[in-house]
């Protein structure tokens, strides 16, 4: 494992909107805003430069089904320690993914007013490797013990959160008296 040499907030803010498509899988979408602390190329970034459209150091968002909605996510913004108790999506967040949806579906229309929920949270992003250039944020999960026995997982994203989980018992029920297969 790799030590952990700094980490910082990051609020990622998702919408829910009226269903875009009928296909019940999610989408991957190369997004045309720049990727906060990345000129790197990312693993869907590569396939994208692959198929002609580089847009190194973007994000990427995505679009899942969700019943008769769509949900789009997700933007990227630090946080400050004292905006902790107050997080939640700005107006120009929302904007972002309305207007990255609509660049991907032109005929959906959405407006504001489409939105029919809205949500933000923040995770803890690590920096991974010492001396890594352009303050390179990882989006690997992390799960590591402090000195006084705090177990923690930093990192990580919404599409690998049962990974997470399994990774965090695992690092728990070492110690335990279990019987292993």
């Amino acid at each position: 494992r790799k030590q952990i040499q700094t980490y910082r907030k990051a609020k990622g803010a998702h919408i829910r909107v009226p269903r875009l498509t009928e296909a019940n899988v999610g989408l991957v979408v190369q997004s045309s805003q720049k990727r906060v602390g990345s000129n790197r190329r990312t693993f869907f970034g590569r396939i994208f430069s692959r198929l002609g459209l580089d847009r190194t150091g973007t994000r990427v968002f995505f679009i899942l089904p969700d019943g008769p909605y769509s949900y789009v996510g997700t933007t990227e913004t630090d946080v400050d320690q004292g905006e902790l108790d107050s997080v939640g999506p700005d107006e120009d967040e929302i904007g972002q993914l309305i207007a990255e949806t609509n660049a991907l579906f032109p005929g959906a229309k959405l407006t504001r007013d489409s939105v029919i929920s809205a949500k933000a949270g923040v995770r803890p992003l690590f920096v991974a490797e010492e001396g890594d250039a352009g303050g390179y944020v990882s989006r690997r999960h992390n799960v590591g013990e402090s000195a006084s026995g705090v177990v923690y997982a930093l990192g990580g994203k919404l599409t690998t959160h049962r990974l997470m989980g399994e990774d965090v018992v695992r690092h728990l029920s070492r110690d335990l008296p279990l019987p292993r297969p």
